[in-house]
C-alpha cells in the first residue's frame, strides 16, 4: 500500500511539472528570442526656427530580424512632419515599407512598418529602419520625440524584448558664434557683433553684413555690375552655406557654357550665383533683364521661362515677365545655374519650332463597326476619377469608368476596367507574433489531456489501485 502511494504521488507530481513546463512556454519562448535596441538618433539637436532636419530610426539587435513596426510621438507645436522614408535595414533584399500615417495635429505617426517578404531571409546586422523628415516652427522650445508599440520580430514571428531609447531636438534662436565671425566694435555684445559679406559680381549702395544667425539687418538691394540684374533680399532674412553656417560671400558670374537644354526648348541666358548650395529664409527675389536682340522677330517675350540646374536636370520655375520693362522676376531659396528659356527650339536661321504638346484629351471617341449597316458605337471615358483613401493617408484613385454608348436602334454595350487594389496597409507589412503565443497555449492543453487520459485510463486497468488495504 505505501508503495502505491509512493508511485501515485510520483505520477502526481510529473503531472504537476508537465502541467507547469507547458504554461509557461509562452514566457520561455519570449524570453530567448532576444532583444533588440530601437534608437531615436536625434539626441539633442540643436535647430534653428523654420529649419528642416531629418531624425532616424535605428534598430540594434542580438538576434536576427525579419520585421519592425513602430509608432512616433513629437509636439506639434514645436515641429511638424514632411515625409518618412525607408532606410538601409533592409536594403539588399525582397521587402515591404509602410511610412505610416502622419498627423501634425495630434503629433503622431502610426504604423510606421518594414518586414522582408522571402521566407528564411533575416538581418542581423545594425541598421536604420526609417528616416524622418521635419521642419521646427517658428518657436522655441525641446521637442521630445518618443515610440510606442514597438514590435520587432525574428524568422519565427517571435516578438523581441524591446529597449525604446526617445530622442529630442532643441529649437533656439540663440546659436554659437561662427568661426568666420569678426567684430566691428569692440562693446562685445552680441548686438554690435556682425559679419561682413563680400560681393563678386554684385555691388551695394551700403556694406552687406549679417548678425551672428546670418540674419540680414535690413532690406538688401544688389545690383549686378553688368547691370542686367537684382536681388532683393527682405529684412531679417537668414542667408545660410550648405553646412548651415551665415554666408560670408555672394557672387554672380555670366555661364558661358551650360548644360544641354530641355527637350524642345532654347536656352537664352544663363547665370551662376554662389556659393553653390546656399539657402535663404525666406526666398529671395531675383530680376535679370532680358534682350529682345536674341529672340527672333516672331516669339512672344511673355512666353520666356527661368528654370534651375538641380545638379542632373533643369527645373522650370514660376516666373513673371514684364513686356514694357524687358525683365523677368522669380524667386528661390537657393544658389545654383539659372537660366531664361525659350518654349521652343530656335534654329540657326532665327526660326521657332514649337513643339506640340502630348496631352491625353478629355474625351476619346472610336469607331466600332456593329452587325446593323450603318451602325457606329461610339466609346466615351469619362475622365473624372475618385480617389480611393488607404490606411497610409494616400489617395489612390480608382480606374474611370468606361461605356459604350449607342443610337437607341443598336445594342448597348458596356465594358469594365478591372478595379485597382493596394497592398500597403501596416498589417501586411509585419508578422504575425501572435501565432507562436497560440501554438504554445494549444501545446499546453494537448499536453494536459494526454496526461489526464493517461491516468484515466490506469485507473480503469487496476480500479484496485484506488482502494484502502
Amino acid at each position: 500500500m505505501r508503495f502505491r502511494n509512493n508511485r501515485h504521488y510520483l505520477i502526481a507530481k510529473v503531472i504537476l511539472f508537465i502541467i507547469v513546463l507547458a504554461l509557461c512556454q509562452p514566457c520561455f519562448t519570449a524570453s530567448a528570442a532576444g532583444t533588440a535596441v530601437v534608437t531615436i538618433s536625434a539626441q539633442d539637436q540643436l535647430i534653428r526656427p523654420g529649419q528642416q532636419f531629418t531624425v532616424s530610426i535605428t534598430i540594434e539587435s542580438d538576434s536576427p530580424v525579419t520585421g519592425a513596426q513602430l509608432d512616433l510621438s513629437f509636439n506639434p507645436s514645436l515641429v511638424s512632419v514632411s515625409g518618412v522614408t525607408k532606410g538601409n535595414y533592409f536594403s539588399g533584399f525582397n521587402s515591404s515599407f509602410a511610412p505610416g500615417n502622419i498627423d501634425d495635429n495630434t503629433g503622431t505617426i502610426t504604423g510606421i512598418a518594414a518586414r522582408l517578404l522571402d521566407p528564411g531571409q533575416t538581418v542581423s546586422t545594425p541598421g536604420t529602419l526609417a528616416v524622418i523628415t521635419m521642419a521646427a516652427g517658428p518657436c522655441s522650445g525641446t521637442c521630445s520625440l518618443s515610440l510606442s508599440n514597438v514590435i520587432v520580430g525574428n524568422v519565427n514571428g517571435e516578438p523581441l524584448s524591446i529597449s525604446a531609447i526617445a530622442g529630442q531636438v532643441v529649437i533656439n534662436t540663440e546659436t554659437t558664434v561662427p568661426a568666420t565671425t569678426t567684430t566691428t566694435t569692440s562693446a562685445g555684445g552680441p548686438e554690435s557683433q556682425t559679419i561682413p559679406v563680400t560681393l563678386t559680381g554684385l555691388n551695394s549702395p551700403t556694406d552687406v553684413q549679417l548678425n551672428l544667425l546670418g540674419q540680414t539687418p535690413g532690406l538688401l538691394q544688389l545690383h549686378t555690375n553688368d547691370g542686367i540684374g537684382t536681388i532683393e533680399i527682405s529684412a531679417g532674412t537668414y542667408l545660410l552655406d550648405s553646412s548651415d553656417k551665415p554666408l560670408t560671400g555672394l557672387s554672380i558670374s555670366k555661364a558661358d557654357v551650360l548644360p544641354e537644354a530641355p527637350d524642345g526648348k532654347t536656352l537664352l541666358l544663363g547665370y551662376e550665383f554662389g556659393p553653390a548650395g546656399a539657402r535663404f529664409r525666406p526666398d529671395i527675389a531675383i530680376t535679370i533683364k532680358y534682350e529682345r536682340q536674341i529672340l527672333p522677330a516672331d516669339s512672344e517675350p511673355a512666353n520666356l521661362q527661368v528654370a534651375y540646374w538641380n545638379g542632373s536636370t533643369w527645373e522650370i520655375i514660376a516666373a513673371a515677365v514684364n513686356v514694357d520693362t524687358d525683365t523677368i522676376v522669380f524667386s528661390t531659396n537657393h544658389f545654383t545655374i539659372f537660366a531664361i528659356l525659350y518654349p521652343g527650339k530656335i534654329t540657326s536661321d532665327g526660326t521657332v519650332t514649337v513643339p506640340i504638346p502630348t496631352t491625353t484629351p478629355a474625351q476619346t471617341t472610336k469607331e466600332i463597326p456593329v452587325t446593323t449597316p450603318k451602325l457606329t458605337t461610339t466609346l466615351t471615358t469619362n475622365e473624372a476619377s475618385t480617389p480611393i483613401p488607404t490606411s497610409t493617408g494616400t489617395a489612390i484613385h480608382a480606374p474611370a469608368e468606361t461605356t459604350l454608348s449607342t443610337p437607341a436602334s443598336a445594342e448597348v454595350l458596356t465594358t469594365e476596367e478591372p478595379p485597382m487594389t493596394t497592398d500597403n496597409t501596416p498589417s501586411d507589412n509585419i508578422p504575425d507574433f501572435s501565432l507562436s503565443i497560440l501554438a504554445s497555449l494549444i501545446g499546453g492543453a494537448v499536453y494536459l489531456i494526454i496526461v489526464v487520459a493517461i491516468i484515466i485510463f490506469r485507473r480503469h486497468r487496476h480500479p484496485h489501485d484506488s482502494g484502502v488495504i
